[in-house]
């Protein structure tokens, strides 16, 4: 089992998507994030979870671009590498979430990226999400415009596992906090695990807060 860190910086609904988007990633989920306003109040803005498929040379034009950008801010350019080897993309899957904007391209719109295992995996025991980068503009900002990137990316995680029969969800985490408050158990040293069991309530919740209804 491979077992990589987890960066995430503290930062619907179920409808699915055939059309692709800017660049070349598949949309998979419609999602609500958190827009600030001018009086530091927040309102719905959508949002989308998709994935990215290395084999598909818009996707990994989008990866370079990212890497590029978001390199000095944590494990982006990690995910990249792992994208654009040949061998080690395979065994994988890639996420990313975007703000549903006319005004920018997804390079611009894109406000966080995953890397996690590949849902063709026929070992279904663990899904395990491997790597979380939150943007710059989120990771490295008091006041970040765009909340709850973090949050939805672990949504769309938990969906992808339930969608293709994970008996759980799995994290080695650089951040105990994020995942106790998200509702995972800690199972041992940040080490984080969410059977299949509660996916259902864990989605609800989210779904709830984040009002994706």
């Amino acid at each position: 089992m491979n077992i990589q860190p987890l960066n995430i910086n503290f930062f619907n609904n179920q409808k699915s998507f055939s059309p692709r988007i800017s660049f070349g990633e598949t949309p998979l989920y419609n999602i609500k994030l958190k827009e600030r306003l001018e009086n530091d109040t927040f309102s719905k803005t959508d949002g989308t979870f998709a994935s990215l498929n290395p084999d598909d040379k818009n996707d990994a034009e989008l990866i370079k671009k990212l890497e590029t950008l978001w390199n000095p801010s944590g494990y982006a350019a990690v995910i990249a590498e792992e994208f654009l080897h040949p061998h080690k993309s395979k065994n994988s899957s890639f996420y990313i979430i975007e703000k549903n904007s006319p005004d920018n391209d997804t390079l611009h719109k894109t406000t966080c990226i995953a890397s996690a295992t590949n849902v063709d995996n026929t070992d279904k025991s663990a899904f395990e999400i491997d790597y979380i980068q939150t943007s710059p503009d989120i990771s490295q900002s008091d006041k970040p415009q765009i909340k709850g990137s973090g949050e939805l990316m672990v949504y769309g995680c938990v969906k992808e596992a339930q969608k293709y029969g994970f008996q759980k969800v799995s994290i080695f985490s650089s951040n105990n906090s994020f995942y106790e408050h998200l509702g995972f158990n800690k199972v041992a040293y940040r080490w984080y695990e969410l059977p299949s069991s509660q996916y259902d309530e864990f989605l609800e919740r989210v779904e709830k807060k984040y009002a994706m209804e």
